[in-house]
């Protein structure tokens, strides 16, 4: 095991909501990097991407783990399940990104706070770790861009 985070997500987003997540991920990313977390491609080298297809991102060498892959377009392989909500099924890709809570962890967490506000109830994130050890993200979406201190974990069905 380790410590992940899971988000459920329609296999299509709507692009201009997907904008405004980059948009805002853009925001906050000087102050990752302010903070000394490094980060890296999805493969932790190279240069991460953050353009208006898609997230993907890890740390760099020991503090790299599992890449964080946001897509405005998500193929989601034939063995995902469709996820139950409420006793009803719900037609979305699971994805997830174990970070073993290395330091690349706080750019998940705030793609994440910043996903699920410009997404809403169509998105669904929930972690292994609780609300305090999302802070310090919520924390940095709410200083940088003025929204996270409402940001919930969705409950796992």
């Amino acid at each position: 095991m380790g410590y992940t985070h899971y988000y459920y997500r329609p296999e299509v987003l709507d692009e201009k909501k997907f904008n405004l997540v980059i948009e805002d991920f853009r925001k906050v990313l000087p102050k990752i990097s302010l903070s000394g977390v490094k980060l890296a491609g999805g493969d932790g080298r190279g240069v991460m991407t953050v353009s208006n297809e898609a997230i993907w991102l890890n740390g760099v060498a020991e503090g790299a783990h599992e890449t964080f892959y946001l897509p405005l377009h998500y193929e989601k392989p034939s063995w995902h399940d469709q996820l139950r909500v409420d006793g009803k099924e719900e037609k979305l890709a699971f994805q997830f990104c174990k970070t073993a809570q290395k330091p690349y962890d706080i750019a998940v967490t705030c793609g994440l706070v910043i996903f699920k506000h410009h997404f809403g109830d169509a998105v669904r994130v929930h972690s292994d770790g609780d609300l305090s050890d999302w802070a310090a993200a919520i924390l940095l979406c709410e200083s940088v861009l003025r929204y996270g201190k409402d940001f919930k974990l969705d409950k796992e069905d």
